[in-house]
């Protein structure tokens, strides 16, 4: 169980695929997020769909910078690295969305 992230457009089209996050490393994410009272990444669902606009996404770079700063396993790491490389896709192409598909 988990979440594949990926950036979409307007019509909710698939831009780019990313990575599937396993529930673990969300829950090791969301934890760290919800214990630093982030806006966003707080609120990542493993078993449902989250979705972030392009306002969010500027408080999720943010958040990513501030989550970077903290020690976590290399699968942590790279789960990060790839939400960064989503953030600056849909950040850079505006309208698009980050979308964290879970599972159901």
């Amino acid at each position: 169980m988990g979440a594949q992230l990926s950036v979409v457009d307007n019509e909710f089209d698939t831009v780019k695929d990313y990575v599937y996050i396993s529930t673990k490393i969300l829950r090791e994410i969301i934890t760290k997020s919800q214990e630093q009272s982030f806006d966003c990444l707080s609120y990542i669902h493993s078993h449902a769909n989250t979705l972030f606009n392009n306002e969010q996404i500027k408080e999720i770079k943010k958040e990513l910078a501030t989550l970077n700063s903290f020690e976590f396993d290399q699968e942590v790491k790279e789960a990060l690295q790839k939400i960064q490389e989503a953030v600056e896709l849909a950040d850079k192409y505006p309208p698009s969305y980050l979308l964290f598909d879970g599972d159901y």
